[in-house]
């Protein structure tokens, strides 16, 4: 039995060697031998996943849309009738804004992520980093077809609100289009809103604040675009009207499933976002899932209202839709 352990052994003595070798080095330092790692087996270098494929590569604009979904919660999401509707329309859309999520942490934007994907889509979301590390009774987040568009998670974030003005604070993301050449590719910074019944007014007129002071942190970033579910028409933003050159995706019309009000919107600068095509308005659930008003209230109490944009940054400017639905969403 002494040659199979004495072979055994030559061979785990090589092995060793080998590995020795090629982790650490002998060097003579005041005339002693030292031993010490290599520079490159300190810290091993982890490789990122590849970005998936930029999905739709020839379609030249994305559709950017809010969507009230409140209350998103376990119930709602285990209905399978309900979760279908709704992955029929997030899909419609590139990047959404998503308000009403009501969870103690990310089980359940995860879980739609997820019924998102089933059909081999590649969406993602982003949400305040609090989302999970405290607890907390509802947030919102962004939901994204990560083949379209890719966002820097460095600037996701909740507006400070130390004060607590604010009962939902506006969560801030940066995106860019994916396609184009880097510095081609149309780059804009969303202010995810959700106006409180209850605080109209005050949350309203603290508005125009947020959108300076976002807009301020990143000063090389023109395209700063509000939206989501403002508890009003664009008659009646209080002191956010008096943001310079302000438009608005949708007017003279209801995004209420119900269809009493106008309550959710899409805001920018018009002079600044020239990437908007023009094309942009509300869906109608009832029409476009087939339901009478019931099953789509079921769904959601809002309806998403979106904006068509170009995936190039300065892309041609379109006509600023002012007169309700600027266009029917394919």
């Amino acid at each position: 039995m002494w040659k199979p352990i004495s072979v055994a052994i030559m061979c785990a003595a090589a092995g060793g060697m080998y590995y020795f070798l090629t982790h650490f080095e002998v060097s003579r330092q005041d005339g002693q031998l030292v031993i010490s790692p290599h520079a490159t087996s300190a810290a091993p270098v982890v490789a990122r996943p590849p970005a998936p494929p930029v999905s739709e590569p020839h379609r030249k604009t994305l559709r950017l849309a809010t969507f009230n979904v409140e209350p998103l919660d376990r119930d709602k999401l285990g209905s399978p009738l309900v979760a279908a509707h709704l992955v029929t329309l997030l899909r419609d859309f590139d990047v959404i804004a998503l308000q009403g999520i009501r969870a103690p942490n990310q089980g359940v934007i995860r879980d739609l992520v997820q019924y998102v994907n089933a059909a081999g889509a590649n969406y993602d979301f982003a949400v305040a980093s609090e989302v999970g590390a405290q607890p907390t009774d509802s947030y919102n987040a962004f939901l994204f077809d990560a083949g379209r568009v890719e966002v820097d998670r460095s600037t996701v974030r909740l507006v400070e609100d130390p004060a607590g003005r604010f009962e939902h604070p506006p969560l801030v993301a940066l995106f860019r289009a994916r396609g184009p050449a880097a510095d081609e590719a149309f780059t804009f910074l969303l202010i995810n809103v959700q106006i409180a019944p209850e605080r109209i007014d005050m949350e309203l007129d603290l508005l125009d604040d947020v959108y300076y002071a976002v807009a301020g942190s990143l000063p090389a970033e023109d395209d700063v675009i509000l939206l989501g579910d403002f508890q009003t028409d664009n008659r009646r933003l209080g002191q956010l009207s008096r943001i310079p050159n302000l438009a608005w995706a949708v007017s003279n019309t209801v995004s209420t499933t119900r269809g009493t009000s106008l309550l959710d919107n899409i805001l920018f600068d018009r002079r600044s976002t020239t990437e908007f095509t023009g094309r942009g308005g509300v869906v109608d659930l009832v029409r476009r899932l087939n339901l009478n008003i019931d099953e789509a209230w079921r769904i959601a109490e809002h309806m998403p209202v979106w904006v068509e944009l170009s995936v190039f940054e300065g892309g041609q400017a379109g006509r600023i839709a002012t007169e309700g639905a600027a266009g029917q969403l394919r």
